[in-house]
């Protein structure tokens, strides 16, 4: 739906200043509604639907277009971060909802890394259906940056989910298999 104009009326985007609004703005342009404002009726609670997402993509929305680290430095930060987020269970389930006919948003919530007592943080996406991300933007202090590490997260959690990879110890163990000429 891009191109449709998208009011910034709510509650969280008059709460921004003048720049960061105008920026929210334009993501919501990409969207065409705001993804904050989505309640569960207006979603999807489906992986069939995900978009699909791979290391390609992350890479290029974290460090090609959204950020000022180095390729590096986001290897030792964001992608550790994000995986961890992931693997520590800190992802909430995430919701889908169709923007367009190629395009889908993906809203979840992500535990804060250091309280457990606090809420969890809202982070979406906004991807075209092969898995390019166009916008992203959470709530965390660093959210509106875009490439925060909740927003990093979602995107290893979806990417997880879509390009599923046996574990270790699955891939050892069916080469022992063969070796011992057992049949798998």
């Amino acid at each position: 739906m891009a191109g449709k104009s998208v009011t910034t009326n709510s509650e969280y985007s008059s709460g921004l200043c003048d720049a960061d609004r105008e920026r929210y703005a334009q993501k919501l342009e990409l969207c065409g509604f705001d993804p904050f404002e989505l309640d569960a009726r207006d979603c999807v609670v489906s992986a069939d639907v995900w978009p699909r997402v791979n290391m390609c993509d992350i890479h290029d929305f974290l460090v090609l277009r959204t950020s000022f680290l180095t390729r590096k430095q986001l290897k030792c930060y964001k992608a550790l971060e994000g995986d961890n987020y992931v693997t520590s269970g800190w992802v909430k389930e995430p919701w889908v909802k169709q923007s367009g006919p190629e395009t889908v948003v993906v809203l979840t919530q992500v535990n804060h890394s250091q309280s457990l007592s606090i809420l969890p943080v809202k982070a979406w996406i906004c991807c075209k259906s092969d898995g390019e991300v166009l916008a992203a933007h959470c709530l965390c202090m660093a959210g509106n940056g875009e490439a925060c590490s909740h927003v990093a997260a979602l995107l290893f959690y979806i990417e997880y989910g879509v390009n599923p990879k046996p574990h270790p110890h699955e891939k050892h163990n069916q080469l022992l298999k063969l070796r011992e000429g057992i049949p798998g």
